[in-house]
């Protein structure tokens, strides 16, 4: 009889290797999203973890075909959850298959990486717990290398934040740690999640002693790490799961209720310590300044204003980084950065409304509702792990109100439906082996490595890029060259190719590595702007013209645009139109090289000097010495020397050997 049981287990798709195979890709692919970064990448962060996640779908992809061709259908658990799932995938492919920039649709934005291609990836990961997780053993498999990794961030943080990191980052992370993430809103974001997850445990029913204690331990210690990164939404993230775990634990005994109380309140004196002790105090407190909120506010207007031009289905996956630049308010410039592309709308419903639509938005509510269902009815099962995962879940959604999603955590909600779906749907308790398919698991397995290797020649691209902007213009221009030559849709490595070609003098190759990114990258009016820059060079103004044209329709409040417009048209003759193009660039960024002596200039060849002089009389309260010696200038012409010598004598004073000003002086200085 034994034997009989021990042999119908081997064949059966509990026992299976491929069953385990799965569980253990998935915990490995969860792992390395959070750990894996490269230095030596032009973008160090999500664009690695992405093309390590993509590479382990493909694996778990393979078993999963593997699977279905050697146990059948069986093996998927039956559950409604599936068709909210499905609904959400279906509107989202939809969303893509319109949206204006079919590339970013499908592999996201070159800041993000959040397009359809990562819903592809999720949803493997959904699938593949789905069928594969079964039992506590996978619960273990799971959550420990989970553990591990997070163990080995939050040292990874706690080294930046003694300003011990061996690697030399282009921004400070002893200020605001932000450990394998790449942002501290990003880590942040991941230490409220892995509070969640551990506080759940903490105070879970029929947890083990020492998995308790860990777990506690490990909360606190994100909590402790959240103050000194800072990020202000990881307190609505806390607040969230603080609430969850409350809320599931309504059943509790006297005894287990007041321990739960008692950890609770443990944890919300240590928030409150690091509230005082730590930075995250001090910009919490900040909120009542208002600045945050400006900021925020901005970008919210901006979004709202973009769902309203395509509302049914959006702008495509990661559609933010499209939709903002010809949305953007005119005080975004001051606020948030002069050249600061925003890919994130900073809050998840608003995201999915100009990602998706009204319909991908309405679906994906029904599936966070569905979900929310699923992980409570999974709480009966496995009180443990359910109970953690919808903590998570539930600090994942609240404090994506105020926060921007990320490969590095966009995963969890998937885990959480997942294992929802595992626990949750119903099953044949033994799902025999039906076929080997030795030939078609060959030919899959063959498929995958293909795919994986796939990624490894977009992994070599990114590297190329970043030794692009080396100095040896030499070597840069040929890193470019492979760059584009190994991963040609990327638009920013075909502008890094073009900045090096430019250093390196091959001005006719510039030109078309920067049309090329502008072609790739429509929405961005830098790629744009540099075509403009790049075609007076070669002399060909009326090309210049057009290109900066096309960057300010793309982009109407980028100064920088409206600056590169201003020189083209000067250079072509039109100095009227010059003017107003230099003083739009100086109103919206008034700070920009080279935009007050571009408005100076404009105002010096116009053919309305008193138009002109009304407009620099405006600017001089920038103190500007271009824009003084300008009006100086324009004021002499109009015979009011007073003001003339004035002004004049303000251009000298902030720049000596300012020519106009000299010029006008000596013309006020009587002849001996």
């Amino acid at each position: 009889m034994r034997a009989a049981t021990a042999a119908t287990t081997r064949f059966d798709f509990a026992g299976s290797t491929v069953r385990r195979a799965i569980v253990a890709l998935v915990a490995l692919k969860l792992a390395g999203i959070v750990l894996v970064i490269d230095p030596q990448g032009l973008q160090s962060f999500d664009f690695p973890k992405s093309l390590f996640s993509r590479a382990l779908a493909w694996l778990i992809g393979g078993c999963i075909v593997i699977a279905f061709v050697r146990y059948g259908a069986g093996i998927l658990p039956r559950t409604r959850l599936h068709l909210f799932v499905a609904g959400f995938a279906a509107a989202a492919t939809l969303s893509a298959i319109v949206a204006p920039v079919p590339y970013v649709a499908l592999f996201g934005d070159q800041d993000s990486y959040l397009g359809l291609s990562l819903i592809a990836d999720m949803l493997v990961l959904y699938l593949g717990l789905a069928i594969a997780f079964r039992d506590r053993d996978d619960a273990l498999a799971l959550t420990a290398p989970l553990a591990a990794a997070g163990v080995i961030a939050l040292l990874y943080g706690a080294i930046q934040r003694a300003g011990l990191d061996p690697i030399r980052w282009t921004e400070d992370a002893g200020a605001r740690p932000f450990s394998t993430f790449g942002h501290p809103d990003d880590f942040g974001f991941a230490l409220a999640l892995l509070f969640a997850a551990a506080a759940a445990i903490a105070v879970g029913p029929n947890t083990p002693s020492v998995a308790r204690a860990a777990a506690g331990v490990f909360a606190l210690a994100a909590l402790v790490m959240a103050g000194f990164v800072a990020t202000r939404g990881t307190l609505l993230g806390v607040g969230a799961a603080a609430v969850a775990i409350v809320c599931v634990r309504g059943a509790f005994t006297t005894w287990q209720l007041g321990r739960a109380v008692l950890v609770i309140t443990i944890a919300l004196a240590g928030l409150a310590a690091v509230l005082v002790l730590t930075p995250l105090g001090a910009r919490a407190r900040g909120v009542a300044s208002g600045a945050p909120i400006v900021d925020r506010a901005l970008i919210y207007a901006s979004a709202i204003d973009a769902f309203a031009d395509r509302p049914l289905l959006g702008y495509g996956p990661d559609g933010f980084a499209i939709a903002y630049p010809a949305h953007r308010l005119a005080e975004s410039a001051g606020i948030l950065g002069p050249a600061r592309p925003q890919v994130s709308a900073h809050d998840w419903v608003l995201q999915a409304a100009v990602s998706y639509g009204a319909i991908g938005l309405a679906t994906l509510v029904v599936l966070i509702v569905a979900g929310t269902l699923a992980l409570a009815r999974a709480f009966q099962r496995h009180r443990v792990l359910a109970g953690s995962l919808l903590a998570a879940w539930c600090a994942y959604w609240v404090q994506g109100l105020v926060t921007v999603g990320s490969v590095s955590v966009d995963w969890v909600p998937w885990l959480a439906l997942g294992v929802a779906a595992a626990l949750t749907g119903s099953r044949a308790r033994h799902v025999p082996l039906r076929h080997r398919a030795l030939v078609l698991s060959t030919a899959t397995a063959a498929v995958c490595v293909v795919g994986v290797a796939a990624g490894a020649v977009a992994f070599a691209a990114n590297r190329d890029a970043w030794r692009a902007g080396v100095e040896d213009s030499v070597v840069a221009s040929r890193a470019g060259e492979l760059a584009v030559a190994r991963d040609p849709g990327r638009a920013t490595y075909w502008n890094r190719l073009g900045l090096a070609l430019e250093r390196n003098g091959r001005i006719e190759e510039a030109g078309r590595a920067y049309a090329e990114a502008a072609r790739r990258a429509p929405y961005r009016a830098t790629f744009w702007s540099n075509l403009t820059w790049i075609r007076l060079r070669q002399g060909d103004v009326a090309a210049a013209v057009t290109a900066s044209r096309i960057a300010v329709t793309r982009d109407p409040n980028d100064p920088f645009a409206s600056y590169a417009l201003a020189e083209a048209l000067r250079a072509s003759g039109d100095c009227d139109e010059a003017l107003s193009a230099a003083r739009v660039a100086m109103w919206l960024y008034h700070d920009g090289p080279g935009f007050s002596r571009a408005l100076a200039r404009a105002a010096l060849c116009s053919t309305d000097p008193g138009h002109a002089r009304s407009i620099l009389e405006q600017a001089v309260v920038w103190d500007s010495a271009e824009i003084h010696a300008a009006l100086a200038s324009l004021l002499y012409t109009a015979g009011d020397t007073e003001l003339a010598r004035l002004h004049a004598a303000r251009a000298l004073q902030i720049d000596p050997k300012n020519a106009v000003a000299l010029s006008v002086l000596s013309a006020l200085t009587p002849s001996r």
